[in-house]
């Protein structure tokens, strides 16, 4: 039994947090414990192993073991810090919180990031913060000797005060105030402008297209805002700092689930969006069935996830699909055999 899969262009970098190999992302899961082979971990202790000999026994030459040094700095690394979450194939449960709780968010590597033009970050997000000046993701210049805040950014928060999606620029240099010069939708001075927040899980597609001047917001698949814009992140300078779950504003911490965060190094086009929304929403449709190993009587399929439309077909003979129904064959019933008199 498969769905029938769309085409997805290829990202620059991508963290599946939430695969087949992992339990699926809800509300009320505990956060995943960060990796211990995490990026962001603590280098490990270079302390070399104790020696022991004895005053009154000569030693006895032993044989070198290479891997000896090797496993004591595997058993020496140190899990991540607690404010953030190792991204690899897991999903990402943030709690929110003030930005002087520690609570916790994802600082996201920058080094592919820096002297972009064209970028295009993608991720399923399902936002529990609610109406509120918060940041979800943020990519921006590092706060500056002096200053409290970063002068130039990229900000999306699922949800503003006003309940409308915020995607948005700092389209000029005002290091005072940066926030009066941000444009895109759902900006601080235009709040209303572009799409209200959808309830649930929603893909949040951002496209800045510096090559062109353009920023573009799709929600879903579909596009909700284009703005003009003078400035990119090869703007920011070349120093970035990346986070899901916060800014560098002394805001309070994003509260909500990130799944299938993507970054592109090209400003994908309308129909590439629509692509990474279908596929997605074809993913939490496949999640959504569970197929027992052997199948006795017929079954539904969803035939829609997230507005998306769904069609299936089967590999097994036994078992045909219309629409949303599986209809298993089931083999006759052997004849019976008479009994001897």
């Amino acid at each position: 039994m498969r769905p029938r899969r769309p085409s997805n262009p290829s990202p620059i970098a991508a963290a599946h947090l939430n695969d087949e190999r992992h339990p699926p992302c809800t509300p009320d899961s505990p956060p995943p414990a960060p990796s211990p082979r995490s990026p962001w971990a603590s280098p490990p202790r270079r302390t070399p192993p104790t020696r022991r000999r004895s005053s009154t026994t000569p030693s006895t030459p032993r044989p070198r073991r290479r891997h000896h040094r090797r496993r004591v700095r595997q058993r020496q690394r140190r899990p991540a810090p607690p404010d953030r979450r190792d991204l690899r194939r897991r999903c990402a449960l943030l709690p929110g919180g003030s930005s002087a709780s520690g609570a916790a968010y994802v600082e996201i590597p920058t080094a592919d990031l820096v002297g972009r033009r064209d970028l295009t970050v993608s991720a399923w997000i399902a936002d529990r913060s609610g109406p509120a000046n918060v940041a979800a993701a943020f990519i921006g210049a590092p706060v500056a000797s002096g200053a409290s805040f970063s002068d130039g950014y990229w900000l999306l928060n699922p949800a503003n005060p006003s309940g409308y999606v915020k995607s948005v620029v700092t389209n000029a240099e005002n290091a005072a105030a940066p926030w009066t010069t941000e444009t895109g939708a759902g900006a601080t001075a235009t709040p209303t402008a572009g799409l209200r927040t959808p309830a649930g899980a929603a893909l949040y597609t951002t496209v800045i297209d510096g090559t062109n001047g353009k920023l573009t917001l799709y929600v879903n698949g579909v596009e909700a805002a284009e703005h003009a814009i003078g400035r990119d992140v090869a703007d920011f300078g070349a120093n970035l700092v990346a986070y899901l779950g916060r800014s560098t504003y002394k805001d309070a911490y994003f509260a909500g689930d990130f799944d299938d965060l993507a970054v592109y190094g090209t400003a994908l086009d309308a129909e590439a969006a629509q692509a990474l929304y279908s596929d997605g929403a074809l993913d939490r449709a496949v999640g959504s069935v569970a197929l027992q190993p052997t199948a006795t009587a017929d079954f539904p399929l969803p035939t829609s996830s997230y507005g998306a439309t769904i069609s299936w077909a089967s590999s097994d003979g036994a078992i045909t699909v219309e629409g949303g129904t599986a209809t298993v064959a089931r083999p006759s019933p052997a004849p019976a055999t008479p009994s001897s008199p």
